[in-house]
């Protein structure tokens, strides 16, 4: 029901498993960012069950310089100081913005709870930096816990000012105590939960969509500065960042923490486990007036709307032309063949 997944007996024979990884590999990891037990664990949450040395000896026959780059890799890794401390999910989460992929059209919008670890909204928007847009994020997440995290933190950035206005707000109206305050400001280098998240989404997300669009950028495939282009882009590109972008965050919510000793806060299972199971509970129970009042901040803003990349108008002609040319799968592999075939039709 959760999501946290049971035992399954493995039993795909070499050939079958071969074929299952340089499929996933080719399809969701091109740059080869990711060694034989993350591609054995994403597997599993497809339903593919297979052995991690079969996964392993599959990616070295296949993919073998991939093992050269994640060791070179390893040599670079940043030390994170300070020691973080929370009573269990959501007593405090933490909210901010990454522009990594600000370049090619897609900001993106984190907000991660401290005590497990788990991202609890990984977006990419129109703009990381619009308190509309944000706003709506913020109220999405709220709606589907049910509650209030105890406390926010987040940078100094304009864009947390409704966030701030919500959390406040809601705080007030269910009676909680003010103490600890609703939001927190840090500078973003404290910020430390959600910024020790964005090294790891660099490494294994924004480089495969960097390397994919300016590739296709210098072979003259597509043109930034054409309209059209442009539409067509947006339209193919903004469901499929975040159809993988929700992916990366299942898979990470779902990965155990390796075991710490010495750490305040719990190790050795998933994201999701702790968040679901363990620790003292410390979110605000929204109750039907709570609810009732954010469905109506949500509306205010516009709801889910607020977060597309293209007006009903561009949507439509873009769909116009997709319907053309049969509504085709879109992946990673194949978006650029898609947005070749529709940009004719133009």
């Amino acid at each position: 029901m959760f999501g946290l997944g049971g035992s399954r007996r493995a039993d795909l024979d070499y050939g079958s498993t071969a074929a299952a990884v340089i499929s996933h590999v080719l399809e969701h990891d091109p740059l080869l960012k990711d060694g034989p037990s993350e591609v054995a664990h994403r597997l599993g949450q497809q339903g593919i069950h297979v052995k991690r040395d079969l996964v392993r000896q599959a990616m070295l026959d296949r993919f073998n310089e991939g093992f050269d780059r994640r060791a070179r890799s390893t040599k670079n890794k940043t030390q994170h100081l300070g020691v973080l401390h929370a009573a269990g999910p959501p007593e405090e989460v933490s909210i901010d913005g990454h522009d990594k992929l600000s370049a090619l059209g897609f900001p993106i919008y984190g907000m991660r709870d401290k005590f497990s670890r788990r991202w609890l909204v990984l977006k990419a928007i129109p703009s990381n930096r619009v308190n509309r847009m944000t706003g709506v994020l913020y109220l999405q997440l709220i709606k589907e816990l049910g509650a209030v995290p105890l406390q926010l933190t987040s940078d100094c950035g304009n864009e947390v000012l409704d966030i701030y206005s919500y959390q406040n707000a809601l705080r007030l109206q269910l009676d909680w105590p003010l103490i600890p305050e609703a939001h927190q400001f840090l500078t973003s280098t404290s910020n430390i939960t959600v910024e020790r998240g964005w090294r790891r989404l660099s490494e294994r997300f924004n480089s495969k969509f960097k390397t994919l669009i300016s590739n296709a950028i210098s072979a003259g495939i597509y043109l930034p500065g054409s309209q059209h282009h442009r539409l067509i882009y947006f339209f193919l590109f903004s469901p499929l960042v975040n159809s993988e972008l929700e992916l990366y965050r299942l898979s990470v919510n779902r990965k155990p923490i390796r075991k710490q000793h010495g750490s305040s806060l719990p190790t050795g299972e998933s994201p999701d486990t702790m968040f679901l199971s363990r620790g003292i509970y410390c979110g605000i129970k929204l109750g039907q007036e709570g609810s009732e009042q954010v469905a109506r901040w949500e509306t205010m803003l516009g709801g889910t709307k607020a977060l597309d990349f293209l007006d009903e108008e561009e949507w439509l002609w873009a769909e116009g032309l997709y319907d053309q040319v049969g509504r085709p799968l879109v992946t990673l592999s194949s978006v650029w063949d898609v947005f070749q075939s529709m940009a004719s039709c133009i």
